[in-house]
């Protein structure tokens, strides 16, 4: 890449890799529909240019968590079905159905003011009902629930498509936590019976992963779609890889002698003549502070620390007595350097942090067989 055309830092998105991701998750949930989680920028990674992605291997439907998120989707001329995953408020039924959203059912009331706007628009609109099956942040238990799903599927001009939980802990492996999760699905699957609703869908990542019976009728991966294991370390399955580089050039190089400090604190000190790259990248741009130093970066084929504190804007690694070209690229994830688990390592944060933090001040450049296929400036 250029600095003419990406600036001093940039970042890479692979659609083709995020694109076999998905049909490679397809091969392992089938017959289940793939739903991709794409909420927070597609976990950073850039909604539009992923949703386009997503229709052009021809996905149904993609899920969001904010109406605002559903919106800039249908702005963007995204066609395909757009599950809102947040319970929204009543007064948010006019734009769901002006932009042709469909919404999550938590509560009779809503379902209410959602079949009465729909019957006086002359439309018929669907939903996804969820419950409370163990995480206790959305919805109401399946009991609660049951005292009231009569009326509201007989409400008019309203369909419910399916029911739908989430687990709590698929990401842990005691037998705690195992136990726990199989209680969510057994409950969900309970209820869809009693309920008469035959789609259900609970498996996130972790669920895909851990929990196979759960495919059901649809999958929503998130983090694994991106080529990120929601097991930490553990590989990814079969075929599903990283699609996310971070790369930056260097702002300036120093040389520097033996003794001198480096950074707010003075914390590192050069054991010997040596150079400092200071890079145009810091917690501005989503590094975490306490990355330093316990990450080292690529470039040149070498691997070089980070030291001193991670400043705002500005980020400094030694490279010993070797000089780098002035052009060198400095690979701050992905391949060529740490991955996604190395940062989430050595910050002491899981990678959904690190993922979704990474903010708008880089350059990004999505690629479809190493050609640039979008470019997206900062602002």
């Amino acid at each position: 890449m250029s600095v003419e055309r990406t600036g001093p830092k940039w970042m890479e998105v692979d659609l083709h890799a995020y694109e076999e991701n998905l049909k490679a998750i397809q091969t392992l949930a089938q017959p289940a529909e793939v739903i991709p989680s794409i909420k927070a920028d597609a976990y950073g990674h850039g909604i539009l240019p992923l949703a386009r992605a997503c229709e052009r291997i021809g996905l149904r439907t993609v899920a969001v968590a904010t109406l605002d998120e559903a919106k800039l989707l249908r702005k963007g001329f995204i066609k395909c079905d757009i599950l809102v995953l947040g319970a929204q408020p009543e007064s948010a039924v006019d734009e769901l159905l002006n932009y042709r959203i469909t919404p999550t059912v938590c509560s009779l009331e809503f379902a209410k003011a959602l079949s009465q706007r729909s019957n006086s628009l002359g439309l018929t609109s669907k939903a996804h009902l969820y419950v409370d099956t163990g995480m206790g942040r959305m919805g109401q238990k399946p009991d609660d629930i049951k005292v009231w799903f009569s009326e509201a599927k007989s409400l008019p001009n309203l369909t419910f498509d399916s029911l739908y939980s989430h687990y709590a802990v698929a990401d842990e492996n005691s037998s705690e936590a195992v136990q726990y999760s199989k209680q969510q699905w057994a409950k969900l699957e309970s209820l869809a019976q009693e309920l008469g609703l035959s789609k259900r869908h609970m498996a996130n990542s972790a669920g895909l992963m851990a929990f196979p019976e759960s495919h059901a009728q649809a999958v929503r991966p998130g983090l694994l779609s991106y080529g990120i294991s929601p097991f930490g370390e553990k590989t990814c399955p079969e075929g599903i890889q990283p699609i996310l580089r971070l790369c930056c050039r260097a702002q300036i190089m120093k040389t520097m002698k033996k003794g001198d400090t480096v950074g707010y604190g003075r914390t590192f000190t050069l054991p010997e003549d040596g150079h400092i790259a200071t890079l145009p990248v810091g917690y501005g741009d989503g590094l975490p502070r306490n990355l330093a130093p316990n990450l080292n970066i690529g470039v040149e084929g070498r691997s070089v620390p980070i030291v001193g504190r991670i400043c705002m804007d500005m980020t400094m690694v030694y490279l010993g007595q070797k000089q780098v070209a002035e052009d060198a690229t400095f690979i701050l994830l992905g391949k060529g350097g740490p991955t996604m688990v190395d940062w989430a390592k050595g910050s002491g944060r899981i990678p959904y942090e690190i993922a979704t933090g990474l903010g708008q001040r880089w350059t990004r450049c999505y690629l479809r067989h190493d050609k640039l296929e979008e470019l997206v400036r900062p602002g």
